[in-house]
């Protein structure tokens, strides 16, 4: 019976590791320290560095997901909470026109473009007839700036 517990323990690490990756995408670690700490014990089994017994194999396994999750939680948590914000481009980006209406952040104002009616905003007050072009987006809104 203890003639495949290393093989067993390396295969049962790698099953663990997919199903942290593929299934529960990195969220928990707990299933991804567990199968290295498997695939680990499995080696120092296959290596005769530990003996090959099951109360070496679970020690083993313990300590080393234990060391593991010590080492790494915080690394891969704070890697894990990294979000990139990025605006997307829109066929809005960098529309120049010239206003009809003055424009504040009130966004009294407005302007029909592809068959939408917009309102329009800006973070200072721009009089009408004067170039603007569009800065962002948001449901309904186009925040526009002055071209330079």
């Amino acid at each position: 019976m203890l003639e495949y517990l290393a093989q067993g323990f390396i295969i049962l690490g790698i099953i663990l590791i997919t199903v942290e990756v593929l299934v529960l995408g990195l969220s928990t670690f707990v299933l991804l320290f567990a199968g290295v700490a498997m695939i680990l014990s499995g080696s120092l089994m296959v290596f005769e560095l530990i003996e090959t017994s099951w109360i070496w194999a679970f020690s083993s396994t313990t300590a080393i997901t234990f060391l593991l999750s010590v080492l790494f939680w915080k690394p891969l948590k704070a890697m894990q909470n990294k979000v990139e914000v990025s605006e997307s481009k829109t066929e809005f980006n960098d529309k120049e026109f010239v206003l009809e209406q003055n424009v504040d952040i009130k966004g009294e104002s407005q302007y029909q473009y592809s068959g939408i009616m917009w309102q329009l905003k800006s973070q200072h007050e721009i009089s009408k007839g004067t170039l603007v072009k569009v800065d962002k987006i948001e449901v309904g809104v186009l925040w526009v700036s002055e071209v330079d």
